[in-house]
């Protein structure tokens, strides 16, 4: 097994263990090795295996699942760091319980018709992922763990991402996709060959991997935008970030993709994501409103650009729902006391390939979007927009719903959180906006203090001729103008407005309060009504949702509607 991770080293772990700003970290992980320690390892069932195919549910199944992964986790650091003999006996349990798994995939990720020896061995997220797990771990434990793991290791790794890879009978879809599954799936399984397969066999596969780098970087726009939400730039970019540093250590520095300057690109996306320090995030497509940047790959990224802003404060080492080894792992390996952070992000960041604006003022920030409804893990959000303070998104996108059959089906658009009626948009003629790349809007004009989207391509309704929405950015807030041009008279349009915050509706006064924010409106030319809808969040929760809705009393053919959002000083309910 080769140690190519070039900060495996015995000074870097003596820092870990001896430096104070490794020290609450390490603690946290400490806490859940011990305390899972004298609980038994989660199952995994048949009855759990099947029920996504009998009702849609996901998380009965992964929940024990990531779990494993989770202890695999703590487990390692804490053998790695102290040598103590019952985290060596646990995590070469853990072990043994992932090698017995009748499959590394996710149930979710193939169909059941599949052949028995397929479904052991086909390549999905986690599958790759667990497999770069393991090789990992092995090349970073390889001295403490027993011969006999080590060889059940090595012969799983084998069969089922070594050879499963070389002997497929057809490409993997994510070998040729323009997202993060190929840089997820294509990243763990390079870093599986680069540790543990023959010279010859990684000549073999390396021209298929990297191509489906090629694909991966493909997915962002020319100005580095990630459609698919910030938490998958994390995810995807992460990944690939992990494989190509691995992959410039085999290489000796002849393959470097970090001189590319796409990946350069990429790499400045994450400050322009964070719509206001330490942990609020633009939170478009399956996207997180409060997605932590990861230490290690923060870190790593600020030494190859030192021009990058680096985040105040980052998700906890075991925070990912998913367990994650690499991110995991690198948490201690790939940051350094060296790097400093910044005191401020940029003031306005205008992405114009993707549509979107981004704008921090001292006490708030406006995000705003155009682009198409066919992006990857699109929403119908067309015009959509973000207004956020330091207590979080008042006005609101609701980002990624539960992950549950039916999200990923033709069934996608019933969910509130991906239709255009979760979104702070207009609604026209009885109709919300239609998903596929037909469905567009176009950002016509952007600078520190407006931006211009025309979004009438964005709604299936042949009357609408123009729908131009300008945002005007004030110092204590926005003016919010919609221009609509019909070719004959509408008969309703109704502005939308969402929000988590039950609003307080003062309609006579002009007023709608949400949070420290309000909405300030004309109450003689509009109407405005309150309405509250449950969803399930990315987690599964039931949450509340508010929709205030605006119409006017009069509509015309030619007409133009006015809002002002801006950040008070007393909240919501103060204002009763």
């Amino acid at each position: 097994m080769r140690n190519i991770l070039k900060e495996n080293t015995a000074e870097q772990w003596d820092k870990v263990r001896t430096q104070p700003e490794y020290a609450k970290r390490v603690d946290e992980v400490r806490q859940v090795a011990e305390e899972s320690l004298h609980e038994p390892v989660p199952l995994l069932p048949y009855t759990k295996f099947k029920l996504f195919y009998e009702t849609g549910n996901r998380s009965v199944y992964e929940t024990p699942y990531f779990e494993r992964r989770k202890r695999l986790n703590a487990y390692s650091l804490m053998a790695k760091l102290t040598g103590e003999k019952k985290y060596i006996d646990a995590l070469e349990d853990i072990i043994w319980h992932i090698c017995d798994e009748y499959t590394w995939a996710l149930p979710a990720h193939f169909g059941t018709e599949k052949e028995i020896a397929d479904q052991k061995i086909f390549l999905d997220l986690f599958a790759c992922e667990t497999g770069f797990a393991l090789a990992e771990c092995y090349s970073l434990l390889e001295d403490t763990l027993s011969d006999l793991v080590k060889r059940r290791m090595r012969v799983e790794l084998r069969t089922r991402i070594i050879d499963s890879f070389l002997q497929r009978k057809q490409p993997y879809f994510w070998e040729t996709v323009e997202n993060n599954w190929a840089a997820v799936c294509g990243g763990s399984v390079l870093a599986v060959f680069l540790y543990c397969a023959e010279d010859d066999e990684i000549a073999a596969a390396l021209p298929q991997l990297e191509s489906a780098f090629t694909y991966f970087l493909k997915s962002f726009t020319e100005d580095g935008c990630c459609l698919e939400g910030y938490n998958y730039w994390n995810y995807g970019f992460g990944f690939f970030v992990m494989a190509a540093d691995l992959l410039r250590n085999f290489t000796q520095g002849k393959t470097d993709y970090f001189k590319k300057e796409n990946v350069k690109t990429v790499a400045h996306y994450q400050q322009k994501a964070i719509l206001r320090a330490p942990s609020m995030s633009v939170s478009f497509a399956d996207g997180s409103n409060c997605f932590r940047p990861l230490y290690g790959l923060s870190y790593y990224l600020k030494q190859e650009y030192p021009d990058l802003y680096l985040p105040e404060k980052f998700a906890p080492a075991l925070s990912d729902h998913c367990y994650r080894w690499g991110h995991f792992i690198r948490a201690f390996l790939w940051t350094s006391e060296l790097a400093e952070t910044n005191s401020t992000l940029p003031q306005t960041d205008v992405l114009e390939k993707a549509g979107w604006y981004i704008r921090r003022k001292e006490n708030y920030t406006l995000a705003a979007k155009a682009g198409h409804n066919a992006e990857p893990h699109n929403h119908n959000d067309i015009g959509s927009f973000i207004f956020c303070t330091d207590k979080g998104q008042t006005l609101c996108d609701f980002g990624a719903g539960e992950y549950v059959k039916d999200y990923f089906s033709d069934k996608r658009y019933e969910f509130l959180v991906n239709r255009s009626l979760g979104h702070s948009v207009p609604y026209v003629n009885g109709k919300e906006q239609a998903a596929g790349a037909e469905y567009r809007g176009e950002l016509l004009f952007a600078d520190e203090n407006q931006a211009v989207m025309e979004i009438g391509g964005a709604y299936p309704d042949s009357t609408l001729r123009s729908l131009r929405r300008c945002f005007q950015v004030e110092e204590d807030g926005v003016i919010l103008r919609d221009e609509f041009e019909f070719s004959e008279p509408p008969t309703e349009v109704v502005e939308r407005f969402v929000t988590h915050e039950e609003p307080c509706l003062q309609a006579g006064e002009g007023m709608v309060g949400i949070g420290d924010c309000v909405i300030e409106f004309s109450p003689q030319l509009y109407d405005v009504r309150v309405t509250k809808e449950m969803y399930s969040n990315h987690a599964g929760d039931a949450t509340a949702a508010y929709m205030v809705d605006v119409q006017a009393k009069k509509l015309e053919q030619s007409m133009t509607w006015e809002y002002k959002i801006r950040k008070v000083n007393e909240t919501c309910q103060s204002m009763n």
